[in-house]
């Protein structure tokens, strides 16, 4: 049987499918005709009553649910979901603007949720999709569409536009802590994102937690990736670099030798260094570091023998006991952690359960407290 998707959204938001169809098709190698939709032109299911919805759903592998604010009182959108629920077939829910999981039908408010403008959260879900389909993922395209339609929506929200038809606009409504985490996490992008409170071009960059945090995270990505054809240089430059200069290095040179290992040793040495009231930055860097790479463990794929099974849970369980070492090392105390750890666990858990937002939930949180203590220390 051709894999299908079905694509479910309200009429209203025609632009927003659209956007979704083109990742879609950009991230996917998919047969023809495998990709439909409620009513977007060229994608319509054509579907005119209950049987034909009934027949169109049974043979879709997965249905990607677009939620918006429009959709929480569209009738139709409602009824082929409750449709799909009932057919027991996969429901993904897609969040789009100021969305939330409480917008969905309260039978699939438990389903794990994917923002597509969350990079990493897409990406992992694309390698999953890709594997239930049984297709190729082709993610450099993929994120080149992405980079496009995330820079329409910053110029847009840059003109003041507080909300458009497509659910990748940045309004006023959306600029909340989650949302502006789940914006910046782009371990990919060719436009690289800059974490709240910084931008690339602000001058000599200062020596925080919040930087060496952003750091951590930003190389851990770059080095999960490494054999991919990517720009690892610029990808790095906004928090990575910054960091680097701010520890007295020169990432201009640095760059240039486009290396890992030079990177990665350079940091120490610089981490190293440090005068002894600084050594704390270390931790919070390496703490950055492996928070990322438990996110990326989570977006792999399914082990297929005991060997390759026991391998990623000892790979999983080394992160965490080095993640908790660092924590205790900037002084998180163990339940102020509870929240995180429950957010890795859920990621780490049986594939069908995870919730991808727990990545933008588990960085965001990490981030408060780095943020706090550049407070403490700003005030002594």
């Amino acid at each position: 049987m051709t894999p299908r998707i079905f694509v479910c959204h309200a009429k209203s938001d025609i632009e927003a499918t659209s956007e979704i169809v083109d990742l879609l098709e950009s991230a996917l190698l998919l047969p023809a005709d495998s990709l439909s939709s409620s009513s977007l032109p060229g994608y319509s299911s054509d579907a005119r009553s209950e049987p034909e919805l009934r027949d169109m759903l049974s043979g879709a592998t997965v249905v990607l649910a677009l939620v918006t604010e429009r959709s929480a009182t569209d009738n139709s959108f409602a009824f082929e979901l409750g449709a799909a629920w009932a057919l027991g077939v996969r429901v993904v829910p897609l969040l789009t603007g100021a969305a939330s999981i409480s917008d969905l039908p309260w039978a699939l408010r438990g389903a794990p949720a994917v923002r597509p403008h969350d990079r990493l959260a897409w990406v992992m879900f694309v390698e999953q999709l890709a594997q239930l389909l049984g297709v190729r993922a082709r993610l450099a395209e993929a994120g080149l569409v992405l980079d496009d339609i995330t820079a329409r929506a910053s110029i847009a929200a840059a003109h003041g536009v507080r909300e458009t038809t497509s659910g990748f606009s940045t309004s006023v409504r959306e600029t909340t802590s989650e949302n502006f985490a789940i914006s910046s996490v782009a371990p990919f992008s060719s436009t690289p994102s800059t974490p709240p409170g910084q931008t690339v071009d602000a001058g000599e960059p200062v020596l925080s937690r919040q930087l060496a945090l952003e750091a951590g995270r930003a190389m851990s990505d770059c080095v999960w990736h490494r054999n991919e054809a990517l720009d690892f240089a610029r990808e790095l430059t906004p928090q990575f670099g910054r960091f680097i200069d701010a520890l007295g290095g020169s990432w201009e040179d640095l760059r240039k030798l486009a290396q890992f290992d030079v990177w990665l040793g350079m940091t120490d040495n610089l981490l190293e260094g440090l005068p002894e009231a600084q050594r704390e930055l270390s931790s919070w860097y390496h703490l950055g570091y492996e928070l990322a790479t438990l996110h990326n463990l989570a977006g792999e794929a399914e082990p297929g023998t005991s060997e390759e099974r026991a391998d990623q849970e000892k790979r999983g369980h080394d992160a965490l006991e080095r993640f908790l070492s660092h924590a205790e090392a900037v002084r998180i105390r163990y339940e102020d952690l509870g929240q995180v750890l429950t957010q890795i666990e859920n990621l780490t858990g049986p594939a069908s359960a995870r919730d991808f937002t727990n990545i933008a939930r588990s960085l965001e949180a990490l981030r408060e407290h780095a943020e706090f203590a550049d407070r403490m220390t700003s005030a002594a």
